[in-house]
């Protein structure tokens, strides 16, 4: 989908229900909290087109419907990540003073 107006998105995971008729779509968007809930509200209000485009290039007999939800779990990640940087520098500068 091309829309100037979207932030930079990456569909992360999608878990279908087992009648294939809801689909849970995962992104993770780049950007501070109001570049991210902007890129919300186009995915939500574009859910049908896209569905529309997957009809046209997916055989199934049922297309699912999209519900899009912000993934955190890369800056989550992020952030241990970087706490563990700093636990581990200090207790490196902490062995080097004794």
């Amino acid at each position: 989908m091309r829309d100037p107006r979207l932030g930079f998105v990456t569909v992360t995971e999608v878990v279908v229900s087992a009648d294939l008729r809801n689909a849970r779509v995962y992104v993770s968007i780049l950007g501070n909290k109001a570049e991210k809930d902007k890129s919300m509200d186009i995915l939500h209000g574009a859910a049908a087109f896209i569905q529309t485009e997957l009809s046209s290039r997916v055989k199934l007999r049922y297309i699912p419907v999209l519900k899009f939800y912000l993934d955190t779990s890369l800056e989550y990640m992020d952030k241990m990540n970087h706490i563990f940087t700093e636990l581990h520098e200090n207790e490196n500068s902490n062995t080097n003073l004794e």
